[in-house]
């Protein structure tokens, strides 16, 4: 049986003393406040004006210092609480400072910094930063909007060290997430991995970034191509392999049913399948300018015509050639190793 909201009151002896509590609260925030945050906005509320430390909340409510502080930051954020006072000069109510997830805030000239060790930050040093440095605030901000949930200390403090430490522009953090996040890879390891790829790359501008992304794109197409038309597991490719799929699919735009041809002559004579031998074999065709099926088909025309193989084959390269080229390859690697 269902029990209705009107059969509870709140008793009217606990209106005796009572203080102000913003609508807002339970309109907007309540479902997405954690517990913490609630508690200490609570205690903020019923003691408002009172000259307190977070230390000192910390001990009234019984949770952690880092909880108090993190509840600081998520207040500041949603306009709720004010740093460092809630009066303006004239007396008048200062208004929220929100921070808005349309775009970045103007980068503001901030006081210079002592140099930032590489352990990550902790979380006094995360709510700080996030107080005085709007970039930061929006961020992070912006980065719990993407993940649709709350970041946890350790996720929050690794975004302040990779702008801080490892010097990554906030707007390129924020396109890392946003490529992990389309690639369905929500791991901060990962992401943090990412990020400091691209800081060696020297990635700093949105323009490289979005350079890069393209690159790891058509990579990914590429290899993913090579996979289907060989028979291949899905599997993460070697760094050779990377760079023979986008040799043979981007630059030099071999077709599906190239790349199958040259599968089976290589897996027809060898019995296996190997990237050199083919390679060889692509090579010679993009010389002589294929790329389709039919680009291949006219060429081993013109093969036949110009030479039948003494064995009555129609391959157009010679076995004995190939394996020369392969092992002189491996020789002279080995010999520049």
């Amino acid at each position: 049986m269902e029990t209705y909201l009107m059969e509870y009151k709140i008793h009217p002896d606990a209106f005796s003393s009572v203080f102000a509590v913003p609508s807002s609260l339970v309109d907007r925030h309540i479902k997405l406040a954690g517990a913490a945050q609630l508690k200490v906005l609570l205690w903020l509320l019923r003691n408002n004006g009172a000259d307190h430390t977070q230390k000192d909340i910390s001990k009234a409510l019984g949770i952690s210092h880092g909880d108090v502080c993190d509840a600081f930051l998520y207040w500041i954020e949603c306009g709720i609480v004010l740093k460092g006072g809630g009066t303006a000069e004239d007396g008048s109510e200062k208004p929220p400072q929100r921070v808005s997830s349309a775009k970045p805030p103007e980068k503001v000239a901030e006081k210079p910094k002592a140099h930032i060790p590489s352990e990550k930050p902790t979380r006094e040093e995360v709510a700080l930063r996030g107080s005085e440095s709007p970039e930061i605030a929006f961020m992070l901000n912006e980065a719990q909007v993407k993940f649709g949930r709350l970041l946890s200390q350790s996720e929050t403090s690794t975004l302040v060290w990779l702008h801080d430490h490892e010097g990554l522009p906030v707007p390129i953090i924020l396109m890392v997430i946003e490529y992990a996040l389309t690639q369905e890879r929500r791991s901060f390891g990962y992401i943090e991995k990412t990020a400091l790829s691209w800081a060696e790359k020297d990635i700093n501008t949105i323009a490289k970034a979005e350079t890069q992304i393209k690159e790891i794109m058509v990579s990914k197409k590429a290899w993913r191509m090579l996979e289907s038309v060989f028979g291949l597991e899905h599997r993460r490719p070697s760094e050779k392999e990377k760079n023979l799929a986008l040799k043979w699919v981007d630059d030099w735009g071999m077709t599906r049913s190239v790349l199958r041809s040259a599968y089976d002559e290589c897996v027809n004579r060898t019995s296996k399948l190997s990237f050199p031998y083919i390679g060889k074999i692509l090579e010679k065709w993009h010389s002589a300018g294929v790329k389709s099926s039919k680009d291949l088909q006219n060429y081993l025309e013109k093969e036949m015509q110009a030479e039948k193989p003494a064995s009555g084959s129609s391959a157009s390269y010679n076995l004995a050639d190939i394996e020369s080229m392969i092992m002189n390859d491996t020789i002279n690697s080995k010999g520049s190793a």
